[in-house]
């Protein structure tokens, strides 16, 4: 079967999302947030050991253990299979992305703004040197198991064929703890590895990141309540709503503006921030 008819069954194929090229990156991230714990039928476990890597990362980050973070790190690389991310639409995947050195970087830029750092997702929020194509590279490293499974659930119910491949890959064994190397037979597509992915995961804004966390908390609070900023306008009735255009001019989105807010209005944040880790719906109403 030629890839243009591997393609064609593809485009039919509900449960997983719909790449626009599988020849080049498309600019949507895995959302390490956006797998359910509690309803994650094709990737099940997955969020378990998300949380188990991010936990110790945020252990790590707590008592300055910057030599366990080397260790965690190690072996990450970016994993072009999902064909995700920044490169340039007309590019093909380079390969040249997520290592080490950048979960170092995070590591080193949490500890700057650790007074803000009381779990982990306040580090995607608050850490410079962080963005939607680092998480999701991050995130490919810990569940490609996960993902090569799935992947290989998708080809056996829909009777797809592809050329394969022996790669060998470095996965985080939860039970370990620590990074082992597997060897995988990989379906290829136009003659590089591909994993499908739940529809579920993949996005165009991270639910925790400073320019949701900007619109979705800090806008959204001050729309509720206009006189915290007391940037408002009035109305034909002679009430008063907030000001957005003035809020966003004095105050525009970016990570300055999010780190003054997320200390000057601390308790909302926290509200905002442990309503989508208790609740998993609220994310759904974060832009995908």
């Amino acid at each position: 079967m030629n890839e243009e008819k591997i393609i064609n069954k593809i485009r039919d194929i509900k449960e997983i999302y719909q790449l626009e090229d599988f020849t080049k990156d498309n600019r949507k991230f895995i959302d390490p947030y956006r797998i359910n714990p509690n309803d994650s039928i094709y990737i099940p476990g997955a969020a378990d050991i998300v949380n188990q890597y991010f936990e110790r990362f945020f252990e790590d980050v707590k008592t300055n253990n910057e030599k366990d973070v080397y260790k965690i790190g190690e072996y990450l690389h970016e994993i072009n299979d999902n064909r995700l991310g920044y490169t340039n639409y007309e590019s093909e995947p380079k390969g040249k992305g997520f290592c080490v050195k950048d979960l170092l970087n995070i590591y080193k830029s949490a500890k700057e703004n650790e007074n803000l750092i009381d779990k982990m997702p306040d580090i995607l929020v608050f850490a410079r040197n962080i963005g939607p194509d680092k998480i999701s590279d991050l995130t490919t490293n810990i569940i490609y198991e996960y993902l090569y499974y799935f992947t290989e659930y998708i080809i056996k119910k829909y009777s797809l064929t592809f050329e394969r491949k022996n790669i060998k890959r470095y996965i985080w064994n939860m039970r370990e703890n620590r990074w082992i190397n597997r060897e995988f037979r990989v379906p290829l597509l136009y003659g590089k590895p591909i994993l499908f992915l739940p529809d579920e995961i993949v996005c165009s804004s991270l639910i925790f990141s400073y320019k949701t966390t900007y619109t979705h908390c800090f806008m959204n609070t001050f729309k509720a309540n206009p006189k915290i900023l007391n940037i408002v306008r009035y109305r034909k009735d002679g009430g008063i709503e907030a000001d957005c255009g003035k809020i966003k001019e004095l105050y525009p989105q970016n990570r300055d503006t999010v780190e003054k807010f997320g200390k000057e209005y601390r308790s909302n944040y926290e509200a905002y921030r442990d309503d989508l880790l208790k609740d998993f719906w609220r994310g759904k109403y974060i832009g995908k």
